[in-house]
């Protein structure tokens, strides 16, 4: 699945018919298959929305499990026959809508997984660490600093004072400087 839960929580599956609704997107196609997450491409399943830019080649390759797929008008019979077509002006936008149709962004606090703190790790007093996150073998967590839920942070990694990190794996042996914002992608 291409949405890491460990940010995002899922809403629950859809009909194809009733998530274009959420997503405001005409749909007067007859197939109306069950939609529980969005995909690449090339790697959508059974069950997965997935979008098709570019020309006719690109829709053609787009994985025959797929369930359905937004592409434009022009590319919609370069499709393989067992996805169903969803015709839209802007294919990339459309599967952002149905992602957020699908899913949310976890809350910044929520009753979950204790954070696993290294023991060598030293965390400020005022740092404000999320539900699940992962802080690995002495990293640094400076005052101030937010490190949003699931986030995990690789050894010797230096968090510097009042940064704010939502959405992400941070590596080893990494700074981050002060106020530095890092979150979930657009």
């Amino acid at each position: 699945m291409p949405v890491d839960q460990r940010f995002f929580t899922f809403k629950g599956s859809q009909s194809l018919r009733t998530l274009l609704g959420i997503c405001g997107i005409d749909y007067d196609g007859e197939a109306d298959p069950q939609i529980e997450s969005i995909a690449a491409a090339g790697q959508a399943r059974a069950g997965e929305l997935c979008f098709a830019e570019g020309d006719a080649a690109q829709a053609a390759n787009v994985n025959p499990d797929a369930s359905a797929c937004f592409v434009t008008e022009k590319n919609a019979s370069g499709l393989p026959d067992t996805v169903v077509p969803v015709v839209v002006t802007h294919p990339r936008f459309a599967h952002k809508l149905a992602g957020e149709a699908l899913y949310e962004l976890k809350p910044w606090s929520e009753p979950g997984d204790a954070p696993s703190i290294h023991e060598t790790a030293t965390v400020a007093p005022n740092a404000t660490i999320g539900t699940g996150a992962a802080i690995g073998e002495g990293a640094v967590i400076a005052p101030g600093a937010v490190i949003g839920p699931g986030v995990q942070i690789g050894a010797r990694t230096k968090i510097g004072p009042n940064a704010t990190i939502r959405c992400a794996l941070i590596g080893n042996d990494v700074t981050i400087q002060s106020g530095e914002r890092i979150r979930e992608p657009g």
